[in-house]
């Protein structure tokens, strides 16, 4: 439910943010590019001070403070923008804000809640069932904003304005429906050394080889997302679409992640064991990839989710997260503070590719080089060189560690909820 709403007003904002942006670019694709990814370059850096501090943080007071936090800036970051829309630096810093948060209290604490309640190739199954949801709000909140558009006639500030109410909705709803994940037992005393944001560095010493290779693969599969912005700029400038057509491909794209997360992904993580399944959606997105960059057609970009569909949002890293957060614990690494380091490591790779892919396009259009090759190079550092990096792991390595807390059936996890539940209901 966390999950979905945060999607929901992360994703009811996309038309409006691109519009926005460009009315600050002076309808300057190039500049429009240079400032979604520079702004979002600058969230994975931002990004590492927020994960660490809260991620390990929640290792001692609970998940159930950072799934709050999210929300609340959403409300105020969408307040803010309302009324400045023209202030370049209040909406661009308002995004990177939203963006930080959204990330923390979505995908930091989710990973740590989740792991508290389940492990191994089940935990990959629930996150894989995450996607549905996510799916569905991906779905939804765009038809919403092109309500809200055609309403308003295009103006995009009521896309805002819906998203700080959703934000404030959301607020409330977990405030009052989301119990505590942590076992109270398993609490770690946060320390002011704890807050230091390149804490995360120390997975490279603290860590065991494995998963310091499984985390640096990881981080290179799920670094595609960050292509988005750009994309949002090869639609309007390249296709020719308009914000109601940008809308209607991401409506569809939330249909293809359902289908990809109820039918495809789980019968791929059945059939697979983890090396199988990580090289199989490695090769399927790096062929998508080449191919939705391969020409200026509408056809051939919508044709090019076909191959996607199998790691569609980041569902390459499922088998490889698992196995890697139980390394992690059995490495004596907190659920909450690996949360924050993976997550860090990701944001850097966040930084570093929205700034890359984002260049790089503004490079090729003042060269007059063909501009579709960005999406090759996505596909290049975010599937053929995990992939390739994939030989240098070993089958041992691939191998979960046993731990005596870890729940081992259905029914254990089951159990937790209901012990989650329970709680909820008491407060």
């Amino acid at each position: 439910m966390s999950c979905f709403q945060a999607v929901i007003q992360h994703c009811c904002i996309l038309q409006a943010e691109a519009t926005l942006v460009n009315q600050l670019a002076n309808g300057n694709s190039t500049d429009m590019a240079k400032m979604l990814g520079n702004t979002a370059g600058a969230v994975g850096i931002l990004g590492l001070f927020v994960n660490q501090f809260g991620g390990k943080l929640s290792d001692q007071i609970g998940r159930r403070p950072g799934l709050l936090i999210g929300p609340l800036v959403n409300f105020i970051s969408g307040m803010l923008i309302v009324g400045n829309p023209r202030n370049k630096s209040i909406v661009l810093a308002c995004r990177m804000l939203r963006l930080i948060f959204t990330t923390f209290s979505g995908a930091v604490m989710g990973q740590a809640a989740l792991s508290d309640m389940a492990s191994g190739k089940e935990l990959s199954m629930i996150m894989n069932e995450i996607n549905t949801c996510l799916g569905a709000a991906v779905i939804i909140a765009p038809t919403l904003e092109k309500i809200i558009i055609s309403l308003s006639g295009n103006n995009p500030l009521y896309s805002y304005l819906f998203q700080a109410l959703s934000a404030a909705a959301t607020f409330i709803i977990n405030y009052n429906f989301i119990g505590e994940t942590l076992d109270p037992t398993k609490a770690v005393k946060f320390t002011p050394a704890d807050a230091n944001p390149f804490n995360f560095v120390k997975i490279f010493t603290r860590g065991s080889k494995a998963l310091q290779k499984l985390l640096v693969i990881s981080t290179l599969q799920t670094a595609i997302a960050n292509i988005s912005d750009t994309e949002e700029v090869w639609k309007r400038s390249h296709l020719g679409w308009t914000a109601s057509q940008s809308a209607n491909d991401t409506i569809a794209w939330g249909f293809l992640m359902i289908i990809a997360s109820v039918k495809v992904t789980p019968s791929l993580l059945r059939r697979y064991s983890a090396r199988g399944f990580t090289s199989f959606t490695n090769i399927t997105t790096a062929i998508g990839f080449m191919l939705r960059g391969s020409v200026e057609n509408s056809l051939v970009f919508l044709a090019a989710v076909l191959p996607m569909l199998p790691g569609v949002n980041g569902a390459t890293a499922l088998a490889l997260d698992s196995i890697s957060t139980d390394i992690a614990e059995a490495d004596g690494i907190g659920k909450g503070e690996f949360s924050g380091w993976s997550n860090n490591l990701r944001a850097l790779m966040a930084s570093f590719a929205s700034i890359l892919f984002a260049n790089y396009y503004a490079w090729a259009q003042k060269r007059n080089v063909y501009p579709g090759t960005v999406f090759m190079l996505g596909g290049i550092i975010c599937a053929v060189l995990p992939e390739l990096m994939m030989n240098c792991v070993s089958d041992e390595e691939l191998k979960a560690p046993k731990l005596k807390d870890t729940p081992s059936s259905g029914d254990q996890t089951q159990a937790k909820v209901a012990k989650v539940g329970t709680a909820c209901s008491a407060e």
